[in-house]
């Protein structure tokens, strides 16, 4: 490779210093932190590399950049607010049927051999793969591929709007729900509040109503005394402790509850 891009160089590096150049079956992302996600044979491992290389590069042309995840591993491509994830495999194929009347148990590894053949695969919210064919290998065709690449870009940006749109639309709705159902619930409250000042009022007028009369057959009796009209004064005053309009005081239900003694300690 002459002047090969970044990640390219470093994967390369990468492989070199681990000695793990055969990755055919799959390498655990954290034993090569900072290789893009290339997974092939050691005899596919320079084409493999020429092709991420050049795909890389045409991509850049389309305003597209590669990266990798530190944490994850995966190489990113990104597009302004969308990011893909491309990878290259060997496609693999097992290397031979097990020996007749020999059982398998489990954790028997399955013995594979790999084929020479290669996948890109980009995903995002869909996935494409383009395969290795005998007629077209991947290298004739990685201007269709970043054609593809590119599509699905638009396609994600496409759907991530129509997300995005979906779930504002999502929010609104809730919020009117639950502004219907906050509205729902006060009123209701006024409507008990209300019920309850109603009857409060009743028992107000009520209780005035039997002084009236206690006052009248005491006063028509001539034995309206100062304990009966004190009694009188109290009840009136209840009424008006009661009485949601008038909303008066009382000196003892609204004034500070009794202290409880405390033992004295010497």
């Amino acid at each position: 490779l002459l002047d090969p891009h970044p990640l390219v160089r470093a994967t390369a590096n990468a492989l070199r210093q681990t000695g793990n150049t055969d990755r055919a079956e799959g390498t655990p992302p954290d034993e090569l932190a900072g290789a893009l996600d290339i997974r092939v044979s050691r005899g596919c491992l320079d084409r493999a590399l020429r092709i991420t290389d050049t795909l890389l590069k045409a991509l850049a042309l389309h305003g597209i950049t590669a990266g990798i995840d530190p944490k994850t591993g995966p190489t990113r491509l990104h597009s302004g607010d969308i990011t893909l994830t491309l990878a290259i495999s060997e496609q693999i194929v097992a290397a031979a049927r097990r020996p007749p009347g020999r059982r398998t148990t489990v954790g028997d590894a399955v013995p594979v051999r790999p084929t020479a053949m290669l996948t890109i695969t980009v995903r995002g919210w869909v996935q494409r793969q383009w395969h290795d064919a005998s007629k077209t290998p991947l290298e004739r065709r990685l201007r269709g591929i970043v054609i593809g690449v590119v599509e699905l870009i638009e396609e994600q940006r496409h759907r991530q709007a129509e997300h995005q749109t979906r779930e504002s639309e999502m929010e609104a709705a809730q919020a009117r729900y639950q502004a219907a159902v906050r509205q729902r619930s006060e009123e209701a409250e006024r409507l008990r509040g209300l019920l309850r000042d109603a009857v409060r009022l009743e028992r107000a007028n009520r209780i005035r109503a039997l002084a009236s009369a206690v006052e009248a057959q005491a006063t028509a009796q001539g034995t309206l005394d100062a304990d009966q009209r004190n009694w009188l004064d109290w009840a009136r005053g209840k009424a008006d402790w009661i009485d949601p309009v008038t909303k008066a005081a009382d000196p003892v239900l609204d004034g500070p509850g009794p202290k409880r003694p405390t033992p004295w300690r010497g």
